[in-house]
């Protein structure tokens, strides 16, 4: 026996370390399964804060799927809405990747319910900022980059925000949300080359013009649909004015049957005009986009003005007058 581990000493020092890793495992597994249990017995009873601690034990000491949508739940439970949308999207995610259908479906399902009730930042990175190796993070967690301008669901009340590169000094500023579904737009400041005293990065060249959804959220017009609808139906009202006045001065047939047909020409113009215009200055608005990019109901809207708002304004000249459409 004694040869035997003078020969083997190797063999028996790998079983050895096998063996403790085994047992190290086992130990972990029993702590995750015993936090976790504990999770959802405090869950039950009500005691949120506990459960959430328990299950990001559980999670810790061995992550899992189930832990990490308990955690969803007992986030939601005491109105921590955006990090419950967070777990529950990492859920699905995890789901979909294990081919597990039916529970991404159910986390994705979860998610799109909280998702109303949290409150929104967009931390908006204007491309001559947008340095090299620049990394995002709001409350330690990263924001990635196809997230920068778009609004993120957030638990209600104030988020720090992080901002560094190799190269910079790293800048950290506060944000509050405003409400459930209300997005607070947060633009970065531009970061200081390191050693420089908190003089500007030196730009070099002027940068080309950002491409569109650079400089904030995606906008949409808050029904496309109704909008385009009142430009026809404009368009149609002043051709029918037009034809109208044709009729008026210079049509065929008897005076009375010319000037009849002129007047009702004018009438359906002027209806077609007072629905068309309407139509195009109430839905030709452009408004933030939702995570979804449908657009946001009217009580989610910014109180600022958004971009591409319709105007229509009289103009009065030596010749004549008219209306000039802006949108």
């Amino acid at each position: 026996m004694t040869s035997f581990l003078a020969r083997k000493p190797a063999a028996i020092a790998l079983a050895i370390v096998v063996a403790l890793l085994s047992l190290s495992g086992l130990a972990l597994g029993d702590e995750s399964k015993t936090a976790f249990q504990e999770g959802m017995k405090l869950l039950a009873t009500g005691d949120y804060d506990g459960a959430c601690a328990a299950f990001e034990k559980s999670d810790a000491a061995k992550p899992s799927l189930a832990a990490r949508y308990q955690l969803g739940r007992c986030n939601e439970s005491r109105g921590r809405f955006g990090t419950a949308h967070r777990y529950f999207l990492i859920v699905a995610a995890m789901a979909e990747e294990a081919g597990d259908a039916d529970r991404a479906k159910t986390a994705r399902q979860r998610a799109r319910e909280v998702e109303p009730k949290a409150g929104q930042l967009a931390i908006i990175v204007p491309q001559d900022r947008q340095v090299e190796g620049l990394t995002v993070t709001c409350d330690g967690i990263e924001v990635p980059k196809e997230n920068w301008g778009k609004a993120v669901p957030m638990d209600a009340g104030k988020h720090t925000i992080e901002l560094s590169a190799p190269g910079y000094e790293t800048q950290t500023l506060e944000a509050e949300t405003a409400g459930p579904g209300k997005p607070v737009l947060v633009e970065a400041p531009a970061l200081v080359a390191s050693g420089t005293g908190g003089a500007p990065a030196p730009t070099g060249a002027t940068p080309p013009p950002p491409p569109p959804g650079d400089e904030g959220p995606e906008m949409v017009r808050r029904s496309a649909g109704a909008f385009w609808t009142g430009v026809g139906l404009t368009a149609a009202g002043g051709l029918a004015g037009v034809g109208g006045i044709y009729l008026w001065v210079a049509g065929e047939g008897s005076e009375l049957e010319n000037k009849a047909g002129a007047i009702g020409l004018w009438i359906l113009g002027g209806a077609m005009l007072g629905v068309g215009l309407p139509l195009m200055i109430v839905f030709g608005q452009k408004v933030p986009a939702g995570p979804d990019g449908e657009p946001m109901d009217e009580d989610e809207v910014p109180a600022q003005p958004a971009a591409g708002t319709v105007t229509l304004q009289p103009l009065v000249g030596p010749t004549g007058a008219g209306l000039q459409l802006t949108f």
